[in-house]
C-alpha cells in the first residue's frame, strides 16, 4: 500500500489555505492514502478538525528538541526553514509500503499514482538543467554526501518538494542523529542537505513529477508534465490571484493562468465554505 504525505508546522492561516487547495487538488488525482503530518507544538485543532473534512488521515508527530524551539539561521522570514528536516516524520509510517512526500505549492494536472513506480529513495536531482533525457528518468545519482555537506550553506543539488521513499524507524533514527549536522553547518536548505547527507543510493524523480517554474521555463520541451512546482517564488500563485497582481512576465503568467484554471476556479468556493464555517 501506498500514501502521499504533506508535512505541517505552524499556526499561519496562510498556509492552511494553501493546504487545503492543494488536497482537494491531490485527492482528485491519486487512488492512495493522503496523510497530513502536523507538529502537535503549534498546529492549532482547528486546522487538523477542518484538514479532517478532505478525506484525509492526520497524525501528530513530537518535533519538540528536534526542530521545534531550536536556533537556526532560516533563509526564510516567515518560518524557520529547520522545521522542513520535518519530513522525517514520514518514515514512521511503516504500515505503508511507500510514501511520496510532497510541498503544497503544486499544482497535480492528471493522477500521479505512477510515481510509485521510482525506485526509493528518489528526489529531482536540479543540476541537470540542460540534461533533458536524464531528468526524465529515474537514473541513480552520483552525491558527494560529505562535500554536500560543508558546502550547504551556497545551496543544494536537489529539490525536496517530491520525495519518494521507503517508511523506515531505522533511516528516521538516523536523520533525527544527523540533525546536528546540518543545525552545525547553518544549511540553506537543511531538509535537502539531510536528506542527500544521510541516504544512499538517492535516484532522480522524473522532471514529470517536480517541473519548477522557476527552474525551467518551457514546459512543452519535457513532455507530459505531472506535477508544476511553484518553488523559489516570494508570492506563490494563489495570492497572485487573489491580490491581483500584475505579472509582466508571459511564461510566469502563463503558469498562473495554469493554477487558477486547475486549482483556484475549482476549488475556492469550498475552500472559502471551509475557513468561513471554522474560523
Amino acid at each position: 500500500m501506498y500514501a502521499f504525505v504533506l508535512i505541517h508546522f505552524g499556526d499561519k492561516i496562510t498556509y492552511l489555505e494553501y493546504e487545503l487547495y492543494f488536497l482537494l487538488n491531490l485527492r482528485e488525482n491519486t487512488k492512495y492514502d493522503i496523510c497530513y503530518l502536523y507538529s502537535i507544538h503549534d498546529t492549532p485543532k482547528k486546522f487538523v478538525n477542518t484538514i479532517k473534512k478532505l478525506n484525509v488521515k492526520t497524525i501528530g508527530y513530537d518535533d519538540k528538541a528536534v526542530t521545534y524551539n531550536i536556533p537556526f539561521e532560516s533563509g526564510y522570514e516567515h518560518f524557520n526553514t529547520l522545521r522542513t528536516c520535518n519530513f522525517m516524520y514520514a518514515l514512521q509510517l511503516t504500515q505503508y509500503q511507500k510514501i511520496c512526500i510532497l510541498e503544497s505549492d503544486m499544482v497535480i494536472l492528471k493522477n500521479i499514482d505512477s510515481i510509485f513506480n521510482c525506485k526509493s529513495p528518489s528526489v529531482f536531482y536540479s543540476m541537470n538543467r540542460n540534461n533533458m533525457m536524464k531528468n526524465n528518468t529515474n537514473y541513480e545519482l552520483t552525491i558527494d554526501q560529505n562535500k554536500s555537506l560543508l558546502n550547504c550553506k551556497k545551496g543544494s543539488p536537489i529539490n525536496g518538494g517530491v520525495i519518494v521513499i521507503e517508511p523506515s524507524l531505522k533511516t528516521f533514527d538516523l536523520l533525527k542523529k544527523n540533525i546536528k549536522k546540518v543545525i552545525k553547518n547553518q544549511c540553506s536548505y537543511p531538509n535537502e542537505t539531510l536528506l542527500i547527507s544521510t541516504i544512499s543510493p538517492l535516484y532522480n524523480v522524473p522532471i514529470q513529477y517536480n517541473f519548477s517554474h522557476y527552474r525551467f521555463r518551457n514546459i512543452q520541451k519535457f513532455g507530459d508534465i505531472s506535477i508544476l512546482h511553484y518553488n523559489q517564488t516570494i508570492y506563490k500563485p494563489l495570492k497572485v490571484i487573489q491580490n491581483k497582481y500584475n505579472v509582466k512576465d508571459k511564461i510566469k503568467s502563463k503558469f498562473i493562468q495554469i493554477y487558477k484554471k486547475n486549482v483556484y476556479e475549482k476549488y475556492k468556493e469550498k475552500v472559502n465554505i471551509l475557513l468561513k464555517n471554522n474560523f
